[in-house]
């Protein structure tokens, strides 16, 4: 019998992404060997709702949070808006099942830290994380970073916005920030951030991120560019660069875009970047460590990346660089 999936928060395009994976057997991304589905769903709009239950084909539009948790044996927490991960978490928690937050964990340290302590006092596994870390474009790179030596600089850029709806710098600067953790770890020391133009509609924004081991790594988070991500790393011996191809990005820039009110540009990918394979390598990354197979990112790691986003946002407003663990 096939565990039973339930998504908390359908305003995420990411209820098509996962549904594509484990619920339409005709898609090209479908998983036969998951051994599970999507099974029921539960938003806030209810006209949402529907339309992502139609499109996956969800059995169960649930009645509340808590009745998905029910019915469930794991769950996913898909909001867009990550202030609203910490309530949408609790059911899960109480009711002993496996959780998957998709990234951002939440809005601010104060309410990661207490979601890591409910699920740790709970015990039960919860994990969070950006499937970019798991694509073919990730692990592509970080082959190369292996063979270009210690990486004492590197690069990540991509999209982002400073003004959303959707909680600012974290909505999708979170993307970029983890890149740097899966490649880099835990251990950033300060974060200084300049945007031009400041405080525009559309702006880009670089923030230096030095690490206690002499690591220098720069993130790029455009708003005024094309939907795109890229990585960058500098080594003793040599030089690795990948992009993210954008061909599979098309679904989450139209997304973006239609959530934000905003024209998104999405270039055609070069013939030879990577496959765009992040979210059918990070489902089966969700579900492995929800199952107990395999572990997630490390604790201090899914704290880090809702404090380094913060630590953005703190630099930016005091023009100052900021220590992301005093956070």
């Amino acid at each position: 019998m096939k565990q039973r999936i339930g998504l908390i928060g359908s305003d995420n395009s990411h209820v098509e992404r996962f549904t594509e994976i484990l619920n339409l057997e005709e898609h090209p991304a479908y998983w036969p060997d998951s051994g599970a589905e999507v099974w029921a769903i539960w938003g806030e709009d209810e006209g949402r709702t529907r339309e992502g239950a139609a499109n996956g084909r969800i059995p169960v539009i649930a009645s509340s949070p808590q009745d998905v948790a029910d019915q469930c044996d794991l769950v996913f927490a898909t909001s867009r808006r990550p202030d609203v991960h910490l309530e949408h978490a609790r059911p899960a928690i109480e009711a002993g099942k496996p959780l998957f937050v998709d990234k951002p964990l939440t809005q601010s340290p104060a309410q990661a830290r207490e979601l890591l302590a409910l699920a740790e006092d709970a015990g039960i596994t919860l994990t969070c994380f950006s499937t970019l870390r798991y694509g073919s474009a990730a692990r592509a790179y970080g082959d190369g970073m292996a063979q270009a030596g210690p990486v004492k600089y590197a690069a990540y850029l991509g999209p982002c916005t400073r003004k959303n709806d959707y909680g600012g710098i974290i909505f999708y600067g979170i993307h970029v920030v983890e890149l740097m953790l899966h490649f880099h770890g835990a251990d950033v020391v300060s974060v200084d951030a300049v945007e031009n133009p400041p405080g525009a509609d559309k702006s880009n924004i670089s923030a230096a991120c030095r690490y206690a081991d002499g690591a220098l790594v720069t993130l790029g988070l455009l708003g005024d560019g094309a939907y795109m991500f890229h990585m960058l790393g500098v080594g003793s011996e040599g030089i690795v660069e990948v992009p993210g191809t954008a061909r599979n990005y098309a679904a989450d820039a139209e997304s973006r875009s239609r959530a934000e009110g905003r024209d998104t540009r999405t270039p055609t990918a070069a013939a030879s970047s990577p496959t765009a394979d992040h979210y059918e390598n990070g489902v089966r990354k969700i579900l492995a460590a929800l199952r107990g197979e395999e572990p997630g990112p490390p604790r201090e790691q899914m704290l880090r990346s809702v404090q380094l986003c913060a630590a953005i946002e703190d630099s930016l407003a005091q023009g100052r660089p900021i220590d992301p663990r005093k956070l």
